[in-house]
């Protein structure tokens, strides 16, 4: 007798879920607050948000190689008025080191997150 393909098998049926071992996003709340980044910059102080807080799908990494998609949605409407401002890339490259260390103390840098050690 032939083994039968696997176009011809029933489908699995999923087990059904009971409501107590749903994990519930909607339900979670942030643990502890993010102190704002600020910066001055044309005499204006632009207050960037928690990157943590930005939708997952934007992707929000404070990344040299990215600079507008690093400030863009951290700035959110502030941004235009921001990019406006000539700054040199000097200033810029020591503003992402400063939102890199700001952020890192809440997250741990990249790769690491801020998790403790085993030892």
């Amino acid at each position: 007798m032939a083994a039968r393909s696997s176009s011809q098998r029933p489908p699995q049926r999923k087990p059904a879920v009971r409501p107590r071992d749903v994990f519930d996003l909607d339900a979670l709340e942030k643990d502890g607050e993010v102190k704002p980044f600020a910066v001055r910059l044309g005499g204006k102080v632009f207050t960037l948000s928690d990157p943590m807080d930005e939708d997952w799908q934007d992707q929000v990494l404070i990344d040299m190689h990215d600079i507008e998609g690093s400030l863009k949605p951290l700035l959110g409407d502030q941004y235009a008025e921001f990019k406006k401002i000539r700054m040199p890339m000097w200033k810029m490259k020591i503003l992402n080191d400063r939102m890199e260390a700001h952020y890192s103390q809440y997250y741990g840098t990249r790769g690491e997150g801020n998790a403790s050690s085993g030892s």
